[in-house]
């Protein structure tokens, strides 16, 4: 238990005139041909068509790295949130005996979100599901060097808003707020009873606070000590989605640190075999417990506010004070 609720590209053409028309310019002006301009757009640094490729193949080999505990081989395609939650996972398979999912979440639908990027760095969203679950993930690269890696996955509650697309491309356009820093500040004044902003009430913001409320009541009645801080992760993406309807889709992302400890200094057992309080690191006799969790969140950004659209978390690092 834990203390705390948990358009196909068009092909570049070489323009060619006849001779004849390029002589009979030459001497209407009497001077020398006039530079004709190319009407050649900067292509895009990956297709729809190459980005749904590159991210059934980066799926691919996520599988066979989780199934074979591969730290190096995740480091290789992964980044960011989607590696810290994916290695959290895999460290809480290791020390619960099973798999826990380490095959990844299988899906049966693919909708490709690919804004039209010319230049690095850029990026591209999925939209996945299967009957009872859908994802968003985010597909990131730096440089014309580095390669695409899963960066960002996020699971929504229910499906996306309709995308703006133009010619086949999602339409990127830039955040007015970091949504990542809003939402921690929101669960930090929650807890503390402070006035908010930005944020929209629903069962991911305003029922959060509540039940977080709720459970930091009820332990601390039952002798428990328990803190919470959160802090925004790296804000990688300027941009989001724009939709149809008006305002942008994005991913928050964020850490969220719980300390645990009793109330008159006694101490107490952490058994992770059975996620009391965490499923990472070792049992013993602890005075105080550590633990961090990954946290992301689909937001979307309007100018009603903030609304945020579902929650996937998972424990990542845990440290434990001995007795």
């Amino acid at each position: 238990m834990h203390p705390l609720h948990s358009a196909p590209v068009p092909r570049l053409r070489r323009l060619t005139l006849p001779a004849a028309i390029l002589s009979a310019i030459v001497l209407m002006t009497a001077c020398a041909a006039p530079p004709i301009p190319l009407p050649f757009a900067k292509q895009p640094v990956i297709t729809p068509e190459q980005a749904r490729v590159t991210f059934l193949r980066l799926e691919s080999e996520r599988t066979v790295a989780l199934g074979d505990e591969s730290q190096a081989e995740l480091a290789r395609i992964e980044t960011g949130q989607a590696l810290a939650n994916d290695l959290g996972e895999m460290e809480s398979g290791s020390v619960l005996g099973s798999s826990q999912d380490l095959q990844g979440t299988p899906f049966t639908t693919v909708r490709m979100l690919v804004p039209r990027f010319t230049s690095y760095p850029a990026w591209f969203a999925v939209e996945t599901w299967e009957p009872d679950q859908r994802a968003l993930d985010v597909v990131a690269r730096s440089s014309t060097t580095a390669p695409w890696r899963l960066q960002l996955e996020a699971l929504p509650s229910r499906a996306l808003p309709r995308i703006k697309e133009a010619a086949g491309y999602a339409t990127a356009v830039p955040f007015d707020r970091n949504v990542s820093s809003d939402l921690v500040r929101y669960l930090g004044n929650g807890l503390a009873d402070k006035p908010t902003q930005f944020l929209l009430t629903g069962p991911y913001t305003s029922g959060e606070v509540s039940l977080l409320l709720k459970s930091r009541s009820s332990l601390q009645s039952s002798g428990w000590s328990v803190g919470s801080t959160w802090k925004a992760g790296p804000f990688p993406l300027a941009e989001g989605l724009a939709l149809q309807g008006g305002g942008e889709l994005g991913v928050a992302a964020f850490m969220w640190t719980v300390s645990v400890s009793t109330t008159d200094g006694s101490c107490f057992w952490q058994d992770p075999k059975t996620s009391y309080w965490t499923n990472l690191g070792t049992a013993g006799a602890t005075s105080q417990l550590t633990y961090t969790r990954e946290v992301s969140a689909p937001v979307i950004e309007s100018k009603a506010g903030e609304r945020v659209m579902g929650w996937n978390q998972q424990d990542i690092r845990a440290s434990r004070q001995p007795c």
